[in-house]
């Protein structure tokens, strides 16, 4: 065995990580929604509204300007299409923080949909929902920024999180 190999296992106790503080004041975006957070979580995002998950915002209307980091895993699938209904039925403008599962069905049934992606330079290290504690150690993947809407995709540019990618030609 190479014992310069170190396996991460993707599989965490939580599936709940917020967003460090620092992407927020990079983007500088004051956000009308995150329908995936809590009190904690909205305490750094910082939108006008948000629904934690005793409110259910996948049951939920959005609109305006959106900030989504939804629970990762099998989750992740039911968040983003739920986005993307919003987008084509409210016109929302919005950012979804994601891990870069390039390999997964989710993300390409849904990048044809979004009009930037950006990967990011390096990991992100996010806020455990336990803890509340900034992970000491790197996650398994990058991440990447996906986002519709004029004013959001020159937020995540602008900030300079990595490569971003203009998906519709534009």
């Amino acid at each position: 065995m190479n014992k310069r190999f170190v396996y991460h296992s993707s599989v965490n106790k939580s599936i709940e990580w917020y967003t460090p503080y620092y992407i927020f004041e990079k983007l500088n975006i004051e956000f009308d929604l995150d329908p995936a957070s809590n009190d904690f979580s909205n305490s750094i995002v910082k939108a006008k509204n948000y629904f934690t998950k005793e409110d259910d915002g996948l049951s939920k209307e959005w609109n305006g300007k959106v900030w989504l980091n939804p629970p990762y895993g099998i989750l992740t699938k039911i968040w983003i299409k739920k986005a993307i209904e919003e987008y084509e039925k409210n016109n929302i403008q919005i950012i979804v923080l994601l891990f870069a599962r390039t390999d997964t069905s989710w993300f390409h049934e849904s990048l044809q949909y979004f009009e930037q992606i950006c990967f990011t330079r390096g990991r992100i290290k996010f806020i455990n929902g336990t803890t509340k504690e900034v992970a000491k150690d790197s996650p398994s993947s990058g991440s990447i920024f996906l986002s519709i809407g004029n004013e959001m995709n020159k937020a995540v540019k602008r900030a300079d999180f990595g490569t971003c990618i203009n998906l519709r030609g534009k």
